[in-house]
């Protein structure tokens, strides 16, 4: 008969799934089984992309998507953040048209998103704010009106 012992694994929430073999007892004639953990993220306002950055998505007017503006919002720190973005015409032209493309600008925050952390490496909880860190991209999405109308963009244009 095994005896019962307690064991914790530690999980990076930066990859999609675990595999522990041969750490979960079944009986005594087939005694040893894998523990397989998926992690399954579920949508929120901050996604995670590309392993370690986080997206968070802010939808804009069209006239703040053409003439340029700001945003703020409250991030997982706790701490406000104001974002300034320019004029579509003032951008290089090859970011212009992607942009305009996608129906969506994006402003880069570097540094804050998920750490950064090697295959065994242990991570003192009082430093992870020193760990080098993925980037939050803040995707700011055209909401058109349902009354959309040309003529009101060339009307904010001009004033």
């Amino acid at each position: 008969m095994k005896k019962k012992t307690k064991k914790v694994f530690r999980i990076d929430c930066t990859k999609d799934s675990y595999i522990f073999e041969n750490e979960f007892f079944i009986n005594n004639e087939l005694p040893e089984g894998d523990i397989v953990i998926n992690l399954i993220t579920n949508d929120s306002l901050i996604n995670r992309i590309n392993r370690y950055d986080l997206s968070l998505e802010i939808k804009i007017t069209i006239n703040e998507f053409y003439n340029g503006g700001e945003v703020n919002f409250i991030f997982l720190d706790g701490k406000d953040y104001n974002i300034k973005y320019e004029k579509l015409e003032n951008l290089d032209p090859e970011l212009r048209k992607k942009y305009l493309n996608n129906y969506e600008r994006e402003e880069i925050i570097e540094n804050k998103g998920l750490p950064i952390i090697l295959e065994n490496e242990l991570i003192d909880l009082q430093n992870i704010n020193k760990l080098f860190r993925g980037d939050l991209i803040i995707k700011l999405k055209l909401e058109l009106p349902y009354d959309f109308n040309y003529d009101s963009i060339n009307n904010n244009q001009n004033n």
